[in-house]
């Protein structure tokens, strides 16, 4: 095994000295990886050859975008005391792969670097009068090879689904320099998607360097509308029927307790339950579906709020939860909704700051459990483990954790070369 300071060598010639540090301040940036180099390349093949470098040098590869996320979750070296501990370890950095390649307005596709933040993509996208869809405004701190390699729960709107279901096509360079891109055509014409191999897979099964993305036309123009029910059951079952009725509206949220639906109302009227959402699109079909929606939530016994009200809470809460919460979550389906609030609610009583349920499917959705810092960890987890939900920072079974991927992995990284965020 080199030394460090020859990989540090041969990495900056790769990549260039400038590009290439090994100074305390950079390597601190990266909170616990504490890498020995950190490397900005700029091109599919400089990735590739520090790859090759890294593999040579049995060291191991850790791939950073904005760390918005990641940057207090890479595996600990734990002061020597493991075997992998020894291995030296490079970070490439994408900072420099901010480059938007292509946007094609007539098939409404766009090819970008993946180092690229998703709030200057949407800048570049909104002066073609493109978008990338209505997401909350808190994933667009983060990169596209950050939300493609490990899509976080928010990364999703009930009119466009997952934001990662967009990519059509990658460029990729696995853990032995190989560089692959994949087409962007039919899966009937040219078999297997295996882009989607690498979507998910937390960066374990190679570096995502570029990607080609379905975008949208800017809406002609959107509308809110929100409702108050007697039940947090009967506001569900009509957000469940609005889906079922193929209505897709840009946002959908229920608010289940009287708390977090007094959000919505401003204390005005008292609230048990509310229903609130936005359509967006052309003048006409808005219209229709906001119709379509006010007839269905009458029928389960909704009554609609005034507009100022509707247009106040769009605006103010472009999030699921607020960021000073400590929440929790699962994705719950429709029949089993009402049933896992009940169990938190039981368990945390008049602790709980807000029940609420986001980022809808016809077959189920996302829910959300707010409590104050202050509240006891313990009677937290076990709300968590009654609703089946998981504590802030936590995921459920991550992609790279399929068994499919693991073998994936035994063949295209044997040596474990290429780290990975620790999420459980």
């Amino acid at each position: 095994m080199p030394k460090r300071t020859l990989l540090k060598d041969w990495v900056s010639r790769v990549v260039g000295a400038v590009n290439t540090s090994f100074a305390d301040t950079d390597r601190s940036s990266y909170g616990e990886l504490h890498p020995d180099v950190v490397a900005w390349p700029g091109s599919v093949e400089e990735i590739s050859s520090v790859l090759q470098t890294a593999h040579d040098a049995n060291a191991e590869v850790a791939v950073a975008g904005s760390g918005s996320r990641t940057r207090e979750r890479w595996p600990k070296r734990n002061n020597g005391k493991r075997a992998d501990d020894q291995r030296p370890r490079i970070v490439l950095d994408t900072s420099r792969l901010t480059n938007i390649l292509e946007v094609d307005e007539t098939s409404q596709l766009v090819e970008c670097q993946t180092g690229l933040e998703l709030r200057h993509l949407e800048e570049a996208l909104r002066r073609h009068g493109l978008t990338l869809g209505p997401f909350p405004d808190s994933i667009f701190t983060s990169t596209l090879g950050g939300v493609l390699g490990d899509p976080p729960p928010l990364a999703y709107s009930s009119l466009r689904g997952p934001l990662h279901g967009s990519c059509l096509g990658v460029t990729t360079v696995t853990p032995l320099g190989n560089v692959i891109a994949t087409r962007v055509a039919p899966r009937r014409a040219v078999g297997p998607d295996i882009s989607r191999l690498y979507i998910g897979s937390g960066a374990t099964l190679g570096v995502l360097v570029s990607a080609v993305i379905r975008v949208y036309s800017l809406p002609e123009t959107n509308m809110a509308r929100a409702f108050l029910f007697p039940s947090a059951a009967s506001a569900l079952e009509c957000a469940r029927e609005m889906l079922a009725h193929d209505m897709r509206p840009a946002r959908l949220r229920v608010m289940a307790n009287e708390h977090s639906a007094g959000e919505v109302v401003m204390k005005q009227f008292p609230a048990q339950a509310a229903l609130t959402l936005v359509f967006e699109g052309c003048a006409e079909l808005v219209e229709l579906d906001a119709r379509r929606a006010e007839e269905i939530a009458a029928e389960h016994s909704g009554s609609e709020l005034p507009q100022q009200l509707a247009d106040h809470w769009a605006e103010r809460y472009p999030d699921p939860n607020p960021e000073h919460l400590c929440h929790a979550w699962a994705p719950v389906r429709h029949s089993t909704a009402v049933a896992a609030g009940k169990a938190a609610a039981d368990v945390l009583g008049n602790t709980v700051h807000g029940i609420s349920y986001d980022q809808f499917s016809p077959h189920g959705c996302h829910m959300w459990l707010s409590v104050p810092e202050e509240v006891d960890k313990e009677r937290l987890a076990e709300a968590c483990t009654s609703a089946g939900l998981s504590p802030r920072g936590r995921r459920h079974t991550h992609a790279r954790q399929h068994p499919l991927t693991q073998r994936l992995r035994q063949q295209l990284d044997p040596t474990r070369m290429m780290l990975s965020p620790e999420w459980d």
